[in-house]
């Protein structure tokens, strides 16, 4: 009897799971409302801002993250390091020792040969280069 009634929970569980992958999977990432960045901030060679989605959360690639954090550092001239997390939980990040940055004081941001370039509502961005304006990375092909 304990093995057909645990059987059944599986088997329930099992259908809301793949109903679940099937909303996720009907849905269009295009509809999605996207992020709205607030509350930002720059310094010499940082920004940083609070991400807030936009709208209801769509799930399409999983559940979405309410709030989350951006934070730009320009490393030298040609480096930059972008980090959007969760503001409210951590979660597993590659150790700093697999990939090494430069250390010391982040490089102003006006004589960098790359630029961030942002967008608020709905959040994306892009890095270009200074001289040329040659778009090297580019968000807003859809919502963030």
């Amino acid at each position: 009897m304990f093995k057909a009634a645990a059987l059944g929970v599986l088997c329930l569980s099992t259908i809301a799971s793949a109903s679940q992958l099937v909303d996720r999977q009907s849905a269009n990432p295009d509809s999605c409302p996207g992020y709205t960045a607030k509350n930002v901030k720059t310094g010499k060679g940082t920004l940083s801002a609070d991400l807030t989605l936009a709208g209801n959360a769509c799930n399409v690639y999983g559940t979405d993250v309410q709030n989350l954090k951006l934070a730009v550092t320009y490393e030298d001239e040609t480096r930059i390091h972008i980090k959007i997390t969760d503001a409210k939980n951590k979660r597993y990040e590659v150790p700093d020792e697999i990939f090494k940055r430069p250390s010391g004081s982040a490089v102003d941001a006006k004589s960098a040969d790359i630029k961030f370039n942002y967008k608020t509502s709905p959040f994306s961005f892009t890095i270009t280069r200074a001289k040329t304006g040659e778009v090297l990375f580019d968000s807003s092909g859809g919502s963030l």
